[in-house]
Formats: C-alpha cells, structure tokens, sequence
C-alpha cells in the first residue's frame, strides 16, 4: 500500500491481507472476504478503501450497529490524516459532498431519503452476512457501487439469501484467514481446553429426557421422511428452518419442523441453566486470579447476571454485559474491562458479534454456541496473541450425558471449531479444574490491571442488580402469559388471552408478532425464535432482543412490572465516563422499559384502536385470535383530525427508527407508540428527549429535536418545515 497524498499509510499488512487482497483485485474487485475474528479484517476494509479513495472514487462503508459505527470511523480517522470521513446514523447526517468516505449503519442506508454516492463507487459492508435480508438488501444497489467487499468471519445464514442476494451482488467468495493459517501467520494464540461434566439434577434430568425424545424422534422424521441432510448439522439444521417457515402450518412437514426446533431450543435453554454450572463456576472462579481478563458466555440475561454474582461474590472483579444496559453502561463495562480493574464479563449474545472487545486469556462456556458463526466469534474474543505469549484457555462446561456432551457427538455445539485446533485437550472433573488452568495459566507477575476502586465496584454491582431486575420482569411476564395460554386450552377460558392480545397493540408490529408467535396467542403451536427469526427476516439475535424488551414493557393485567414491593420510582446513578467524570440520574431498570400504570386506550369509552377477532374452530386449542395491530410501515398519521400533519421519524439506540406525527400548526408531536404512557409532547426537543432515554442514550439532558426529527418523505431536518408554507400534508 502507497503513501497517501498526506504523507500518511496504512500499517503494513500481514501476509494473509496482501493475498486476499490481490484476489479481490484479480475478481475485478467484488467479492466477499471471510476471515476468523481477530485475524484483522477491518485492515482489510481500509486498505481497499484508501486504494479507492487514491483512485478518486467515493467510499461507503455500512455496518450493523452504532458501536461500529464509531468504531470504523475511529479506524479509518486513524489510518489517514488526508481522509475526509464522515457519519451516518447515531444522529450524524454527513454527506459525499464534503466527505470522502460515509460509515453509515445500514438502518440509515437503506432510508428512502438516504443520500446515494456517485456512481463508480466503493462499497464495504462489513458483517454482510447480515444484509441479505429483505429490510437491508437494498443497500446493496448495482448502480452506484462498481467495486464491493464484503467481510464477515463466516459466510452462513438460515435461509437462501446468500445465494439470493449476496452471491450476485459481490459474485465471489475469497477464504481469506481460517484459523489454520491464523496459527502458521502467527497471529492467533494457541488455545488449551478443558471438558468439564456437569451433572443434572434429577428433575432437570427428567425434562431433558423428555425434551429429547421430542427431537429425536423429530429430526428422524425430518430426514426419513421429508428430505432433510443429516450431516453436517448445519445443513440439517438450516434445511429445518426452511421447512418451518413455510405459512401452511397443516402440512406434516411444517408441523414436524416446528415441534423439533421448538424442542431443540427449549433443550438447549435448559442446557445453558442447569443447576451444576452455576454450582462448577463458583468452583473454579478462583483460578480467574491468574487470568489477566475473562469472558463467561451465558445463553441469557438472567444466566449472566447470576454467573457475575457468582465471581463477585468469590472476589472476581466481574459484571454482566448486556443489551438490557445503557449504552453509557456498556461503554463504561468495557473501558474498565480494558484497564483490567474489571476482569470479568459476563454476556449472553451481545459479545457475539460486531463488539470490539478487550483482549481476554480466558474463555469459560455455560452456553453451548447455537452456530458454528458464533462459536468463531466466541473463539476469535480470546484467540488474539498475547504479550507475553500465553496460551488462550477454554473451560467448556457440559451437562453429561446431555447432547453437549462430547461423548454423544455434541451435535449442535460447533464444538469442532475449537477442539480441531487445541494444542491441549483435556475432560476434568470440575474439583480438577484450577489444577490444570494453573498449569496451563503462567502467575501474571506484573498485573497491568487497576486496583477495583468503589466505583468499579458500585459499577459491576449496580449492573449485575439491573440484569438480574430486567430479566425477573421478563420472566415474570413470560410465566403469566404461559400460564394464560395453558389455562385456555385446558379450561377453553379465553378472556385472558384476549387482554394479553390487547396489551400487545401498544407494542411495535415485529414485536407484537414475536410474541403472538413465541407463545402462540393466535390460537397455532407456540414457535421458537429461530422459526420467528425466519418469517420475520430478521437475526435470532434481533428476535430474542425484540421479544425481551417487549416482555419488559408490556403492560400485562395484575402483572406487577416492578420487582420491588412499594413499586416506588427509585433512581440510580450512572457513572459516565470521560475526561471529567459525572453523574447523573436516570430512571431504574424497569422504570426504563416500564411505564406508569395507564389507562388501557381499548378501556376507554369511543376508542376501539385495539380489536380482537376470535374465530371459533375446532382445530385450534382455543380458537383462532385474529388481531389487528399497527402496520409496519405507514406515511399516514394515526390520528386523523384537523390541523397540517407531517409524517416524521428518527433514529435512536440499537438501530431503532421510530415513527411520529408532528402538527405543524401548533408543532406538538405524537409517537406511533407510547413510550413512558405518553404518545403526545409539546414539541420535538421534548419529544425527541423521551425517544433517546427510552432506548437508552441516557447520555444527553437537552437535545436538538428539530435536526433529530427527519420528515419521512424527504429525510430532512423537519427545522426546514419552518421556512416553509403551513399547508404542509404528510
């Protein structure tokens, strides 16, 4: 790579960068490039986008996520001085005209106001695996992008969108880093790991067998009789999906796809809390002494924050790290993490992926990774070379004698990926465990973390309290619903169902459909969230993450959201970091995802906003619930009346772009959905203020809401409706 004009160059690239890239140039630059996490594919990425920009070219770069968002355009600052770089998404609107180069999330991207670059440009779309889906594959247009690259660490997804979308966009595939040539390279560490059997308990025993024999019985069928591969298990798996997706839940097929992942996903979540691992986490803990940083991977929020309790509790600098924090939390999670005044983290999924996360020596496993991608991701957090030339470690505990467990196959963990490339393999008891990691773990001699401070421990502390509050909501909720549902179909007693029905119409539709779909308040077998995750065309992660926080506000009846008994509106103080440290207040878990007690809009008298049709039928456990919820995209007001109204939106945390209407006459606006038991404010800063905070950007007091509103026809600030004539019509 040559000097740029400013005298500035990227770092020299290692071999296998310089080979990938001459065969991205070779296929007439346009191809996907899959490398392992870690192995530095970003460099990639701004290698071809200094190249491009030398040529005279413009450059788009899409991510998923805010927090790549800032992270490219930190890189890409960093790489060149003379690169003019701009942002799009997390409030920024910069533009090709005065930039050379836009990060923008894909959320942003795909915005029918949003600006296109010129023709003959450069795209780089980082973790494309994700933009095949049918919300984010319009970025991909062949009219203004005659280059394209496309990173990810594994080129895989459930459906056919890699053959239906990605392949004829980008039209190659270039293997540029396995973890084989990650070792021969030099630039992942070697890895030892340790099988740890876990026992259940007799009643988790019970639930499992029973749970497996469903499967079992299941993916026979699948194979036998409608066709699925029976190995790879990815392919099975993926072949199984496909079936369930399939609207005619009649067919025999479609049924037996449904009740096998179903099944195999109540058996993994199980798996992921058994009794034992959290009892063999308390054993091992103290060996975490000599780790210098450790990462626990959970399967959900409420497994973290106990696993962070665990190690707290047995002197291990530790917290959980997960969606349900604030952004601020998170930043503040991991700079500690950096320090190493936290040497522990705790997270289900949100560290799977796209998370530039501290380097860690030590990985311990309570959840079995759901796909071969996120085990990659998994491995590539703690595979990054070490300073002083240590070993990575893995404790992978399994239940025994479980599907986990290696001696059954461990079909479904991915656990290949791992044990394929140990130097060390070893199955311990769990009382042999800090033996062996000792052996395997040199004393770090001079630490280079901080003393834990009383801030870094209010900090991990008010964190493991406020997973652990949000996933006790969650799981109060869920058990409500559950128990509405079985009393329907047992006793034919449907008035329950229907007010949970209309407690949904307050929610966004993706997130009324999961729920409608997780516990089957339509009357169909409930599904599971990778079937959800197909007919919605979104991530399992977005489906488990949507589903939570709608579980967390939905307004149930004589469902306490509240985990305290007085249901008073306590605060806590959020530690944000910066050059000057402050404090400020914001409302406690469950205050943020949790409303005041309002009136429901379907009681009141005249609103008729939240219908439910039930159609009695025979073949459904309690009657099919037709319910009629809130379209997914609309540029019509909700409420019609008088006045000149102009459909708005923005952007907020996590790639959410709610929608509003703002009244030009006397400029008060109305959210499409009510957010803290309010849908109306008096102006946009007011407005806008509520969106932020609730999607948790706790950051900002006061707020510019006439540049953060964006008028939806046009994506402009709706500041330019005030130079404009009232006689304004969305």
């Amino acid at each position: 790579m040559g000097p740029l004009a400013g005298g500035e160059s990227l770092k020299p690239l290692r071999a296998w960068q310089k080979e990938a890239l001459a065969e991205w140039r070779k296929h007439g630059r346009r191809a996907v490039i899959e490398a392992v996490t870690g192995s530095g594919k970003t460099e990639v990425g701004i290698a071809a986008t200094l190249e491009a920009v030398a040529d005279g070219r413009r450059v788009l770069v899409v991510v998923p996520s805010r927090d790549l968002l800032r992270q490219w355009h930190e890189r890409l600052v960093a790489a060149s001085g003379a690169l003019r770089v701009g942002r799009r998404g997390d409030a920024n609107q910069d533009s090709f005209r005065q930039f050379d180069v836009i990060v923008s999330t894909v959320q942003s991207a795909v915005m029918p106001a949003a600006e296109k670059p010129p023709a003959g440009s450069l795209i780089v779309a980082d973790e494309v695996h994700r933009y095949a889906a049918d919300s984010f594959a319009k970025v991909l247009s062949t009219s203004s992008f005659d280059h394209r690259l496309g990173l990810t660490a594994t080129l895989e997804r459930s459906d056919d969108g890699i053959d239906r979308v990605l392949l004829p966009f980008f039209e190659n595939v270039i293997s540029g880093c396995t973890y084989q040539r990650g070792y021969k390279d030099g630039i992942l560490a070697p890895v030892n790991v340790a099988l740890v059997p876990v026992p259940f308990s007799p009643g988790e025993r019970a639930r499992y067998d029973n749970l497996d024999e469903i499967a079992r019985g299941e993916r026979t069928n699948l194979i036998g009789k409608f066709g699925c591969r029976a190995e790879p298990f990815g392919s099975f798996l993926q072949d199984v999906q496909l079936l369930a997706k399939d609207d005619f839940s009649g067919d025999a097929s479609v049924r037996s796809a449904r009740r096998y992942l179903k099944a195999f996903s109540d058996r993994r979540d199980l798996l992921a809390s058994i009794s034992g691992k959290e009892e063999a986490l308390a054993e091992i803990a103290p060996v975490l002494e000599r780790s210098s940083r450790a990462l626990v991977f959970a399967e959900t929020m409420s497994a973290s924050a106990s696993a962070a309790e665990t190690l707290l509790q047995v002197g291990i600098a530790a917290a959980p790290y997960t969606s349900d924090l604030t952004r601020n939390e998170r930043i503040a999670l991991l700079r500690r993490f950096k320090h190493g005044s936290l040497t522990a983290l705790a997270a289900p999924r949100v560290l799977d992926e796209g998370i530039d996360v501290p380097e860690a020596d030590v990985a311990i496993v309570l959840a079995a990774s759901r796909t071969r991608r996120q085990m990659i991701q998994r491995m590539g957090r703690v595979l990054r070379p070490k300073a002083d030339g240590r070993a990575a470690v893995f404790v992978i505990l399994y239940a025994e004698g479980s599907s986990e467990d290696p001696e059954n196959g461990a079909h479904g963990t991915f656990l290949e990926q791992l044990t394929e490339i140990a130097q060390n393999l070893e199955t311990v008891e769990v009382h042999s465990v800090p033996a062996v990691v000792k052996e395997w773990l040199p004393e770090v001699k001079d630490h280079e973390g901080q003393a834990l401070t009383e801030n870094d421990r209010e900090l991990a502390e008010t964190a493991t309290a406020t997973v652990a509050q949000s996933a006790a909501i969650i799981q109060r909720a869920s058990a409500h619903i559950r128990s509405v549902v079985a009393s329907a179909v047992r006793f034919k007693r449907c008035e329950s169902v229907d007010e949970i029905l209309r407690a949904i119409v307050d929610l966004g539709p993706d997130e009324a459909e999961i729920l409608i779909r997780r516990f089957g308040l339509d009357g169909e077998e409930p599904l599971d969230n990778s079937s959800i995750a197909a007919h919605l065309d979104r991530t399992y992660d977005e489906v488990v993450q949507l589903g939570d926080d709608a579980l967390g506000r939905i307004q149930l009846p004589g469902v306490s959201s509240r985990v305290s008994d007085d249901g008073s509106a306590a605060t806590r103080a959020e530690h944000i970091e910066g050059q000057n440290q402050t404090s400020v207040r914001e409302p406690e878990l469950g205050q943020r995802h949790d409303p005041p007690l309002v009136e429901h809009p379907s009681h009141r008298a005249g609103d008729n906003s939240a219908h439910v049709d039930v159609k009695k039928g025979p073949q459904k456990p309690f009657g099919t619930r037709r319910i009629q919820l809130p379209t997914k995209t609309s540029d019509r007001p909700r409420n019609r009346g008088t006045g000149n109204r102009v459909a708005i939106y923005m952007e907020c945390e996590g790639g959410f772009v709610p929608g509003a209407v703002l009244d030009t006459s006397d400029w008060s606006v109305v959210l499409d959905y009510a957010i803290v038991g309010r849908r109306k404010f008096e102006g946009p800063d007011e407005a806008a203020l509520a969106q932020l905070r609730f999607y948790g950007d706790s950051e900002r007091s006061t707020v510019d809401g006439w540049s953060l509103w964006k008028v939806k026809k046009s994506g402009q600030p709706i500041a330019s409706l005030r130079t404009m004539p009232t006689e304004v019509q969305a």
